[in-house]
């Protein structure tokens, strides 16, 4: 095994097993405070999605945990400091979170052992998200900052993951070793600043309309989006204290107040997004730098301008939170198409 190989794998385990451990710790002591804490794990495939066709992004993992603890140790290590808050006033809440993701992407012709000039190249990313939820119910607006770090490349076990799967199921997948993985993007960094805030523009006792305005800067994505977010159906407000969510101070509710707080609604949240920069297609910034040769997408070949977004259904029921989405997405290369993937959230809230 080589050092590199050897790095990732080690490096890779590390972090599974540290993220393991950090949210047994932070769930067992959060249990016993008064403000929201949930545990929210969120997987997307593209088999989840009408059309599964296995390309593009093919397959995500998302294990994010809030609790007060979390928020603490930010403000010990100073982290808060870079997860702005709303202007204060006595009904703003901010709730903070630690999440893990691991992304994979992959050409729409993933069969080939070679490299297919005209597709994108196979990319994994694995980073730790630290992230801040503020709300303020009184002016009905969230603000939600996101300090990702982490790396892209084979550090992010991709190649052993998707290709372990295949495996598993090789009775349903003829293409069990994806031997393109051996032309992956190479290790990089992964860093990435990212805002995202909402304002109400309408409200009724069925329907819910909010304004979207994204900014993302850093060596993974630069981006500027805006969009809108439409709700129908039976919901606590999207600018409620606890996201729509059972704290631990409402265990106690009886069966006609459980009954009283389930949500059932429907989802449609567009957004028109301006690229300059998409590490996923166009490679890492230190390996450009360094003019290191591997397979990726020229920048003027990217699309500029891309239309994304997502709809869907979601259902709370006490302390647990079911969300069915389906992503979509405009062409983000010149030699690409649209593509799409279905994703699944289980949260458990106390």
């Amino acid at each position: 095994m080589s050092p590199i190989n050897f790095f990732s794998d080690w490096a890779s385990r590390r972090c599974y097993v540290w993220l393991l451990f950090t949210s047994i710790y932070l769930i067992n002591t959060s249990l016993r405070s008064q403000n929201l804490g949930f545990f929210k794990i969120e997987e997307s495939n593209d088999i989840f999605s009408a059309d599964n066709q296995d390309r593009y992004f093919t397959q995500g993992l998302k294990l994010e945990l809030t609790s007060p603890k979390v928020g603490r140790f930010y403000n010990r290590i100073w982290i808060n400091r870079l997860l702005p808050k709303l202007i204060q006033d006595t009904a703003n809440y901010n709730h903070y979170s630690l999440s893990f993701t691991q992304d994979f992407y992959t050409p729409s012709d993933k069969t080939s052992d070679t490299i297919v000039p005209d597709d994108r190249p196979f990319a994994g990313a694995i980073y730790l998200t630290f992230r801040n939820y503020s709300i303020s119910s009184d002016l009905k607006q969230r603000l939600t900052s996101e300090l990702s770090i982490g790396a892209i490349g084979p550090v992010a076990q991709a190649q052993q993951m998707q290709n372990g799967v295949h495996k598993m199921f090789a009775n349903h997948n003829a293409d069990t070793n994806i031997k393109g993985w051996n032309y992956q993007l190479n290790n990089d960094l992964y860093l990435n600043y990212k805002l995202s805030f909402e304002q109400r523009i309408f409200f009724s006792s069925l329907m819910e309309a909010n304004s979207i305005y994204q900014f993302n800067v850093g060596t993974a994505f630069t981006d500027f989006g805006i969009g809108g977010r439409v709700r129908l159906g039976k919901f606590k407000s999207f600018f409620d204290k606890n996201m729509g969510l059972l704290n631990h101070a409402e265990r106690n509710t009886t069966f006609p107040q459980f009954l009283k707080g389930i949500q059932v609604y429907f989802f449609y949240a567009p957004v028109v997004k301006m690229v300059l920069y998409n590490a996923m297609l166009q490679g890492g910034v230190v390996n450009k730098l360094n003019n290191t040769v591997e397979h990726r997408i020229q920048s003027d070949a990217v699309s500029r301008l891309v239309v994304a977004g997502s709809y869907g259904m979601a259902m709370v029921f006490g302390r647990f939170n079911i969300i069915l989405t389906e992503y979509f997405n405009s062409k983000e290369f010149e030699t690409g198409s649209v593509f799409s993937y279905g994703t699944v959230i289980l949260t458990y809230s106390w």
